[in-house]
């Protein structure tokens, strides 16, 4: 796997409407510059602790409302993806806010 690159795109805040939401940012992501997904997601759990989301659907099932439709099947393609982009999220996101406040 040393010689698939994967590369971390483009990551934009998500601007909540109003009151606390655990959606922080979207992210995209070029692998190996020949394949983009889009629509991954930064997330804060219950217990206050970021994680990734991969791109999913609603359905109509109730016990399960969401299908992922991309994933990595490998765990640790899975871990170095939620890994990139939890980096990019705090460099891009987290940090220039923490810039902009002490201007």
């Amino acid at each position: 796997m040393s010689d698939f690159l994967i590369e971390v795109k483009s990551i934009r805040p998500f601007k909540a409407k109003s009151g606390p939401t655990s959606l922080k940012a979207f992210a995209d992501i070029v692998f190996n510059k020949q394949l983009v997904v889009c629509g991954m997601k930064v997330l804060l759990s219950k217990k206050g602790e970021l994680f990734v989301g991969w791109p999913s659907k609603t359905t109509n099932d109730k016990e399960n409302p969401y299908r992922d439709i991309v994933y990595a099947t490998d765990k640790d393609v899975r871990v170095a993806v939620s890994e990139l982009i939890l980096e990019a999220y705090e460099n891009n996101i987290v940090n220039k806010s923490d810039d902009d406040e002490d201007v």
